[in-house]
């Protein structure tokens, strides 16, 4: 795929400015997925580099992955494993984390005591040195943090933790401060030792009509660790792009606020991007928001009819980086997401004319 390469305009988009260059961004394609569009095996970084290179990224997202999420070395597991049949890419049912509903594994303090927490300070980050030498110089990486809240409440068990807000307030205060006091030490040492060139949390907080818990909560709990991130992120000028799935009108001003620069993935039936690029304007950019239950399941027509939709609804308010409405999962097709990958460079290269239709 042919394209110019530009991070630093793609840093000043994420900073929600405005760009003659169309940058597309996910924060994540699934193994498979990846290793069906460059036809071989990713089993080192030198094929990660390469494939975000070559589908015409911009940057490399790296997940620094603890508390159960995404499984590497640094897991500590707190989810549970269900089989699946819904990849496209194999026939062959596959192991997803999924989260426990009722009761986690922190639902005393003589459990959060005992709990092994991760000492953020031996978090292994030798992946973005790794990478940052196999790295087109005109691309830039991206540290991937997932999640706070998620965290807290899959410690505890969803059920669990509901309860524990009325019931035991102060050991769930204490466990998001443990959670958020390493998130936010980690993210020190990617700003600082890994030098990465934005952070990427992801911490969904809503559902489509609104909060998963009340907005006060989240002032208390939440959005404090929230702001020292922003603070970091503001001291080295890299972009704070953070992902929620779900309904986030009623906290967009406290996440600008937290110093969030850039929003993903704006679910299309959750939130309507245009509104929210005309309500909060230049303080936000919007990554995303091109439906994924078409990109799974439509045609190719669809496709190109949708990304093209929202590139031309979207882009002359700036700030605007197309990409799915969550991850390329391995339940889209391989030709579905070549055929959102092909419409925006369409654009890409058509602008000028595309506007005037």
């Amino acid at each position: 795929m042919e394209k110019n390469f530009n991070f630093l305009d793609l840093k000043r988009t994420l900073f929600g400015g405005n760009s003659k260059m169309v940058h597309q961004m996910e924060l994540m394609v699934d193994k498979e997925v990846k290793e069906a569009f460059l036809g071989k095996p990713i089993n080192s970084i030198i094929e990660e580099v390469d494939f975000w290179y070559k589908a015409g990224y911009e940057y490399v997202p790296i997940v620094i992955s603890v508390f159960g999420f995404m499984g590497d070395n640094n897991n500590i597991e707190i989810t549970q494993e269900k089989n699946f049949k819904y990849s496209k890419y194999s026939l062959t049912p596959q192991k997803r984390s999924w989260a426990r509903e009722g009761k986690g594994v922190i639902t005393t303090f003589k459990e959060f005591h005992n709990f092994p927490w991760p000492d953020p300070e031996k978090i292994d980050l030798s992946i973005y040195l790794q990478a940052r030498e196999k790295l087109p110089k005109e691309i830039g990486i991206i540290g991937v943090i997932p999640r706070i809240f998620v965290a807290v409440w899959m410690l505890m068990g969803f059920e669990q933790f509901s309860y524990s807000l009325i019931d035991q307030s102060e050991l769930v205060s204490a466990i998001f401060n443990k959670v958020g006091e390493i998130q936010y030490r980690i993210i020190c040492r990617l700003s600082q030792e890994a030098d990465v060139d934005a952070i990427w949390l992801g911490d969904d907080i809503a559902y489509g009509q609104g909060l998963m818990i009340s907005h006060s909560i989240l002032k208390s709990l939440l959005f404090p660790w929230y702001k020292e991130i922003g603070n970091i992120c503001k001291k080295k000028h890299v972009p704070f792009i953070y992902h929620s799935d779900g309904n986030l009108f009623e906290v967009m001003n406290d996440l600008i606020d937290c110093g969030i620069n850039a929003l993903h993935p704006v679910e299309p039936n959750a939130m309507d991007a245009v509104i929210l690029k005309k309500e909060f304007g230049n303080y936000i950019c919007i990554i995303g928001n091109i439906e994924l239950d078409i990109l799974s399941r439509g045609s190719i027509q669809d496709i190109e009819k949708l990304t093209l939709s929202r590139l031309k609804k979207l882009w002359d308010y700036g700030g605007y980086c197309p990409g799915s409405s969550n991850s390329i999962s391995n339940y889209v097709p391989l030709e579905n997401y070549l055929a959102m990958l092909n419409s925006i460079q369409y654009f890409r290269e058509n602008i000028e004319v595309i506007k005037k239709d």
